[in-house]
């Protein structure tokens, strides 16, 4: 496995140095620590603040003992897996997906610096364009309140897979599968999908409310049914009672991270699928939303297969039409009214 680590010497990137720690990689993994040089803006020190030797030789040196340093002591914690870093020029918006690319990085993990009032609600600019780009997983390590087992030495303990049943979320289960996890491991297995209760509450009568009541659970009944047959592949060492599945009504991007901070999640597992231009700007990335929202570590799977394999370019193109585990309620009037027993079946 081929782990690209972005670093600045920020806090954020420290944390993101923490966690990487403390995970069990693959044997015979390769880590690379990659820190994009701005000439305009120096070399960023533990608190952030700028240092900018006299010269540009004297810039690459001073960077290339702190880049050292930092792999020495990775290397400390992750002995038998293969450390080095590399320094590069340019923007780090583009210079980490460049470098991703050309190096055929299997994952990249960053930080994220942290913001205040509304801009808290927005991902920072380098995070969320690696995110929308990268053509591989993207781990997002956010250093807050529900990050206080990389304070403690501990990997992700609690984590929360978002799924809507296509093919990029089944890759998220077979990607999480095959990684070395705790013992005390805990998943939530969630799916979100949409419920208009104004329509219900609109409704011409009885009849309507109730059909409409009813279609809603039938899909809830066969979402469950997807979901936990996609949360087998998780019970690898792991009993019955360390993975929950629910299905909830809302949106997405707000009920995951709503649930997520409830449960006191340490990581957001979720698949992402690539969108046109348009659709990103009209309907927006649920994944992006959570990795803005969220309060806790963020991982997207991207460029995976539902084996957990890199997908191949034929393979991109057929998940992205894939389906989700079932559609939304139809807007009609029934028929006929469900007899009694059928509502009592889809009662939820």
């Amino acid at each position: 496995m081929r782990i690209l680590v972005a670093v600045d010497g920020s806090v954020e990137s420290e944390a993101a140095l923490a966690a990487m720690s403390q995970h069990r990689w693959p044997e015979e993994s390769s880590i690379k620590l990659l820190y994009v040089l701005q000439r305009s803006k120096g070399v960023l020190s533990r608190k952030n603040r700028t240092i900018l030797p006299p010269d540009p030789q004297a810039t690459a040196s001073a960077l290339n003992e702190i880049t050292r340093r930092l792999a020495e002591k990775m290397g400390e914690n992750l002995s038998p897996t293969g450390i080095s870093y590399e320094i590069v020029e340019g923007d780090p918006k583009s210079a980490i997906i460049k470098f991703a690319g050309q190096w055929k990085a299997d994952l990249i993990v960053m930080g994220t610096r942290k913001k205040k009032g509304i801009d808290a609600l927005i991902l920072g600019s380098v995070s969320a364009r690696v995110l929308q780009k990268a053509d591989c997983p993207v781990l997002i390590v956010k250093d807050g309140t529900m990050a206080k087992h990389i304070r403690h030495g501990d990997d992700f303990n609690r984590i929360l897979i978002a799924s809507d049943g296509r093919e990029t979320s089944k890759a998220a289960f077979a990607w999480l599968a095959r990684q070395n996890w705790s013992p005390e491991l805990v998943y939530k297995v969630m799916s979100v999908i949409p419920q208009d209760t104004t329509e219900v509450a609109a409704a011409g009568d009885a009849q309507q409310a109730a059909w409409l009541l009813s279609q809603w659970s039938a899909i809830k009944d066969k979402v469950m049914q997807g979901l936990r047959e996609d949360a087998r592949k998780l019970r690898k060492g792991l009993d019955n009672e360390a993975i929950s599945v629910d299905v909830i009504p809302g949106n997405p991007k707000e009920k995951i991270v709503e649930i997520a901070r409830g449960w006191r999640a340490e990581l957001i597992v979720t698949g992402a699928e690539k969108k046109s231009h348009l659709d990103k700007i009209f309907q927006g990335s649920v994944s992006q939303a959570i990795a803005s929202k969220s309060p806790c570590s963020v991982l997207v799977i991207k460029g995976i297969d539902k084996n957990g394999e890199r997908m191949t370019d034929k393979a991109r193109l057929r998940a992205k039409d894939s389906k989700a585990y079932a559609g939304s309620p139809e807007k009609r009037k029934p028929d006929r009214q469900p007899d009694y027993e059928e509502n009592q079946k889809f009662t939820i």
